[in-house]
């Protein structure tokens, strides 16, 4: 087990996609981090003024990161600034995100009762929303099937951090 140091605030969120990178996210502290592993190093990502509470690798150089101020953001590993922000993407914080490796489906939920599909564009380095989805209560966890044919939506009356 290996301990890594950078955050500082409490972890909200981590995803991996290769066995020598991660992502997390430090919450309050506003930051998102890309660790490489055998190196012991990291890469530092600034958000806006809010906390961002999850992170998802889409591709092994892009990951998206979902705000309490419902703001969706897309990285490119090599830039320090997104390189694309979906301002108001939900009306409540973001508490949820679910990706498809390597393809051009990302996934939003938040506690305003919606679960949203979006489409990376690769050659405009952006999302398009494709689609909306009602849930009652606060969407806490997003997961796919293994075949793709089913979204499974975790939701409660509460967001998972209280």
């Amino acid at each position: 087990i290996e301990t890594l140091f950078g955050h500082e605030s409490a972890l909200t969120g981590i995803d991996s996609l290769l066995t020598e990178r991660a992502v997390t996210s430090g919450g309050l502290d506003r930051s998102v981090r890309v660790w490489k592993i055998a190196e012991e190093t990291q890469l530092l990502y600034q958000s806006s003024a809010y906390a961002i509470d999850c992170v998802k690798f889409i591709t092994r150089d892009m990951f998206v990161a979902g705000s309490q101020d419902g703001s969706l953001y897309l990285w490119g590993l090599t830039k320090k600034k997104p390189l694309f922000v979906q301002e108001k993407a939900h009306e409540g914080w973001i508490s949820a995100l679910y990706t498809v490796p390597n393809s051009d489906v990302v996934v939003s939920g938040s506690n305003d009762g919606y679960v949203r599909v979006w489409k990376l564009v690769q050659s405009k380095k952006c999302l398009e929303l494709s689609d909306s989805l009602p849930v009652r209560g606060c969407v806490n966890s997003i997961l796919m099937t293994y075949n793709g044919d089913k979204l499974v939506v975790g939701a409660g009356k509460e967001h998972r951090l209280g």
